[in-house]
């Protein structure tokens, strides 16, 4: 897939400062923009970042009453 993407002149100098430094493994810019959308979108589709009591909880039907969350109901004794 062929796509063309705007970066802004600061970024764009950051990558390539990146991608001609000797410390890059990755030998072009377009591979550095690949490698990052890849781990961007497996950390965003990974179950694994939630634990096990999110992704087993299955909902509840919960009705609380105003006085409930505001604490209006309750005598403070005063």
């Amino acid at each position: 897939m062929n796509t063309s993407v705007h970066i802004p002149d600061d970024l764009a100098r950051r990558l390539e400062n990146h991608v001609s430094s000797p410390h890059c493994k990755l030998t072009s810019k377009n591979a550095f923009i690949v490698e990052a959308i890849r781990q961007l979108l497996d950390e965003v589709e990974s179950e694994e970042n939630w634990c096990e009591e999110i992704m087993a909880w299955q909902g509840v039907d919960l009705e609380l009453e105003r006085e409930e969350l505001t604490g209006f109901g309750t005598d403070l004794g005063l």
